[in-house]
């Protein structure tokens, strides 16, 4: 598998194109790869000490900027990563996030 030079292993989400990969560091993008994270960027607002699902306007978000590089021409022949930490609230909803794009655009 092309991720296999990494500490974890990469999930294939579309064959050759998109990835899923959980790791303690964040990996770094090179000619072949793009690597983005969203942990930073799409936060969740806890009602108590619970740490998701993320709402559903982060939910669109994220789905309209991974179809956006998938057909962005810069990234055509390069597989793009979405990138987790190891942090169970932040894999968590990472996962979560990429199950919905899965759900929703790949059906």
């Amino acid at each position: 598998m092309f991720a296999s030079s990494f500490d974890s292993p990469a999930i294939e989400i579309i064959k050759d194109k998109l990835y899923w990969i959980s790791a303690p560091k964040p990996p770094q993008s090179h000619s072949e790869a793009y690597f983005f994270n969203i942990d930073n960027e799409l936060v969740y607002e806890p009602f108590n000490s619970d740490f998701g699902p993320l709402n559903i306007a982060n939910t669109h978000k994220y789905i309209r900027e991974l179809c956006r590089l998938l057909s962005d021409e810069r990234y055509r022949n390069v597989k793009l990563f979405h990138y987790a930490s190891t942090k169970y609230d932040k894999n968590c909803n990472a996962a979560y996030l990429m199950g919905a794009f899965m759900v929703v655009v790949l059906k």
